[in-house]
């Protein structure tokens, strides 16, 4: 069975629009943080009972999904891993979580990293989440979503 999550587009306040050039795209994910090594399948489960829905940009050009400090308050990391992004290389904090895209398939232990991303956003969708589904970006049709088949082997 095939289901669809539009992605939609926000301007640099986080407000709508139609812009798909200047536009952010992002979609609706579940998130909740703090997991650790040791956590149990059933930890895993209740966790996703406890899940925050933020807005999170599909970023493309990122290995790694990331939030903010915001979203992982005062949790300890899991651990300090060296960064390389477009500004410096540093270091940065991993933590444990359990990520679901709003409307798709299931929730997915996953680390993430924390960053200092575009204002008003909490999170952005890396690589290591996006290709899970299929991703449609067909500017012509103005048709931009996000899909997961059975056809796509995970």
């Amino acid at each position: 069975m095939t289901t669809r999550v539009a992605i939609r587009f926000v301007d640099h306040n986080g407000k709508p629009t139609d812009d798909y050039i200047d536009g952010i795209p992002v979609v609706a994910v579940n998130i909740y943080v703090g997991l650790t090594y040791q956590s149990t399948p059933g930890q895993v489960a209740e966790a996703t009972k406890l899940t925050k829905r933020f807005d999170a940009l599909v970023d493309t050009g990122a290995n790694t999904t990331m939030i903010t400090k915001g979203v992982a308050g005062n949790l300890t990391p899991l651990r300090a891993v060296p960064t390389q992004n477009q500004a410096e290389p540093g270091v940065g904090s991993v933590y444990g979580a359990v990520v679901q895209i709003d409307g798709l398939d299931r929730p997915y232990p996953i680390e993430v990293g924390l960053a200092n991303l575009i204002p008003g956003l909490a999170m952005l969708l890396g690589r290591d989440m996006i290709s899970k589904y299929r991703l449609v970006f067909d500017t012509p049709n103005k048709e931009f979503y996000l899909e997961n088949t059975d056809q796509i082997g995970f």
